[in-house]
């Protein structure tokens, strides 16, 4: 796989440099980014398990961040509801997550669900504050969003650190991560 191999490659590259300067800022550097791709693949791999897809966003205006999609009802029931039945005989729903820290506006989580020609949107956020400033942009929210129809928009608080989301998706509630014996 292409992405594989240029992981590997950006991760042989950093591990030198690491060694090259190492002790100084650069190394240093190096060597914390070549821990966050291993950390990227180690997260892509066990959502992909769960049949979810991650794409971390290492953006500037982002303190932290990435977006988690999945096509189907995604909750983990095993019987769908009447309507989760209708959508999925009209084509699978999609949902898409993003879990944002910004540094402005705190911890936001957007979760959008394509269902039946139109997009369900729920934003919700880390104050009362930032809800009022969602809120007074909502119309021109739901304007910019052209190409599928909003049906439904809410706006809360609520959101969760992305950190500890994370956490919870890589390791459910239930599941242990590590076991030692002594």
């Amino acid at each position: 796989n292409q992405s594989e191999r240029a992981a590997a490659t950006l991760k042989a590259a950093l591990q030198a440099l690491a060694q090259a300067a190492q002790g100084q800022e650069t190394g240093d550097r190096a060597e914390e980014l070549r821990e966050q791709v291993e950390l990227f693949q180690l997260c892509r791999v066990r959502l992909a398990q769960l049949g979810k897809e991650w794409l971390p966003l290492p953006l500037p205006f982002l303190e932290q961040g990435y977006l988690v999609a999945e096509r189907g009802g995604g909750g983990g029931r095993q019987e769908p509801t009447e309507q989760e039945a209708d959508e999925s005989a009209a084509g699978d729903p999609w949902t898409v997550g993003l879990f944002l820290q910004l540094q402005e506006l705190g911890a936001l989580n957007i979760h959008v669900v394509n269902q039946g020609g139109g997009i369900n949107v729920r934003i919700l956020c880390e104050t009362r504050d930032v809800v009022r400033q969602f809120e007074a942009a909502r119309q021109e929210f739901v304007d910019m969003v052209q190409a599928l129809p909003v049906q439904q928009l809410q706006i809360g608080i609520g959101a969760e650190d992305p950190s500890q989301h994370l956490l919870q998706l890589i390791v459910p509630e239930g599941e242990r991560s590590f076991e030692a014996w002594v």
